[in-house]
């Protein structure tokens, strides 16, 4: 189960909310008491700043339950004056006017992952998490997502997917038509679905898909099938799903079908590619612009950090604001990058 809570921060009226929303969703994770007071301090800190020191940003909770495992995932992002210095910023007790500096160092500590990554005149973005019980095996692929529902709704008609295995990895973004209950409808039947088939390949995946949203509104699909040991990512996708490749010499946009899955779809083809172990896959919906090609140059070090930071700054960076809204990047666990 998953419910994700999105706080436009514009004051420090959104420091009160944020903590609110956040312990809310820690108090029906399970979190004991402890916690509780940990989450609080850390979204009481990280909303300060967005207002301080980033001129208003972001601040996405998200909570994650499955099986024995919760997670409480906290996004904050801003596109205010950014870090010179990021590690120096980190120190305990250094503040700079300029920069997000204060009380960085101490809350780092109190989370269990911590990531951060910020750059002069683009804004900072961090991700941390919380968890508790038995945590799921190990994963091939990092990988992390972001969705957001078309402004007014309270559903998303995005959403997505994802399994893994010692041979290979699977990932879906799925945008059911339109948006609202219906679309949410459409892409909730495309993910069930998609989990009772994790043992095909993507083309044979979308025809399971096409027979079951044949009575809904349809979907945009992406599904992309990552083989850890042949080094091949096969994809299929169809309607205004993206999706790139990105290595150090070139964004690679992979190939795509006109259509509706549960609609007019005829074929599902799909296509080949090399993966290489320092790549990085990104999937999204129409819901961040189609112009979305990462300039690495411009984001020197993005690579290393974590893919839950780097859905973040692409969500940031590249959200339209009048759709439903969803992106993925996944990497190889463990990869070296460049």
């Amino acid at each position: 189960m998953r419910i994700v809570e999105q706080l436009t921060v514009a004051d420090t009226s959104s420091v009160g909310e944020g903590r609110r929303i956040a312990t809310r969703l820690a108090d029906g994770l399970g979190f004991d008491v402890n916690v509780r007071g940990k989450i609080a301090i850390v979204v009481s800190e990280l909303v300060t700043n967005l207002v301080k020191y980033g001129g208003g940003g972001e601040l996405v909770l998200e909570s994650e339950e499955i099986e024995n495992f919760a997670k409480l995932h906290i996004y904050a992002y801003d596109q205010g004056p950014g870090m010179e210095n990021v590690q120096k910023c980190m120190e305990d007790g250094y503040s700079s006017s300029g920069t997000v500096g204060g009380g960085l160092g101490a809350i780092s500590r109190l989370p269990d992952t911590f990531d951060i990554y910020s750059r002069p005149g683009k804004g900072t973005a961090i991700y941390c998490s919380f968890s508790s019980g038995s945590p799921i095996d190990k994963k091939s692929l990092e990988w992390a997502a972001l969705n957001f529902n078309y402004p007014g709704e309270t559903v998303s008609g995005d959403d997505y997917a994802h399994f893994d295995c010692d041979d290979y990895s699977l990932v879906m973004v799925t945008d059911g038509l339109g948006h609202g209950p219906l679309a949410n409808d459409a892409s909730k039947i495309a993910v069930e679905c998609f989990h009772a088939h994790t043992d095909l390949m993507p083309a044979q995946i979308m025809t399971k898909l096409h027979a079951a949203l044949i009575h809904t509104r349809g979907a945009a699909v992406g599904i992309a099938h990552i083989h850890h040991h042949s080094r091949e990512l096969t994809y299929s996708g169809m309607g205004n799903i993206s999706a790139q490749i990105i290595t150090p010499d070139k964004v690679q946009t992979l190939l795509s079908s006109d259509g509706i899955v549960g609609g007019n779809a005829r074929r599902f083809p799909s296509t080949v590619y090399p993966w290489p172990t320092d790549a990085l896959l990104v999937m999204f919906s129409d819901g961040l612009t189609s112009k979305l090609r990462l300039d690495l140059e411009s984001y020197p070090g993005f690579v290393f950090r974590s893919s839950n930071v780097l859905a973040s700054i692409l969500m940031r960076d590249f959200k339209r604001g009048r759709d439903d809204a969803t992106v993925l990047v996944a990497k190889q666990t463990g990869a070296k990058y460049w």
